[in-house]
């Protein structure tokens, strides 16, 4: 009759060590950096309104205009969010300056993922700026397609 308590004893206790085991694996599954992107794909935001018509290599250029004119703007050809671009001033970049230890240092500029995972990144200096944003800053393209794709957009 001890055996039997005992082996009952035993058997509760390692199916509570399983599933106590079995609910740890799957909490930090939940926080690892491997499940940080959970998607591919970017739904454009219903506040979007669009900025230009589609322009090759880049796609036709929506953003919500709160959010302007720093972004993100989003790259879209046939229907699909391809892309998202941020649009960094030059004078803000310069004047953002932070001393540490005496050395000068910019401040970071944040650009929000979308928790999504990029094909490949492209930055762009546009000195005299361009169509809709004619003040001298720098376009970071963050693209969901490959760059043989990218440059497919809009035929």
């Amino acid at each position: 009759m001890a055996k039997n308590k005992l082996l009952i004893g035993f058997s509760v206790a390692l199916i509570l060590a399983i599933v106590i085991g079995i609910l740890i694996i799957y909490l930090i599954s939940q926080i690892s950096p491997t499940k940080q992107f959970k998607t591919n794909k970017i739904t454009l935001p219903g506040t979007a309104i669009k900025l230009s018509e589609c322009i090759p290599d880049m796609g036709a250029h929506y953003a919500n205009p709160a959010e302007m004119p720093f972004g993100p703007i989003y790259l879209v050809d046939k229907g699909k969010v391809v892309g998202i671009e941020f649009a960094i001033n030059k004078n803000e970049l310069e004047k953002n300056i932070l001393s540490i230890a005496g050395e000068e240092v910019g401040k970071p500029v944040v650009m929000p993922t979308l928790g999504v995972k990029y094909d490949h990144i492209e930055l762009s200096y546009m000195p005299k700026g361009h169509e809709g944003d004619e003040e001298a800053h720098y376009d970071v393209h963050m693209y969901l397609t490959s760059a043989k794709e990218q440059h497919q957009l809009c035929q």
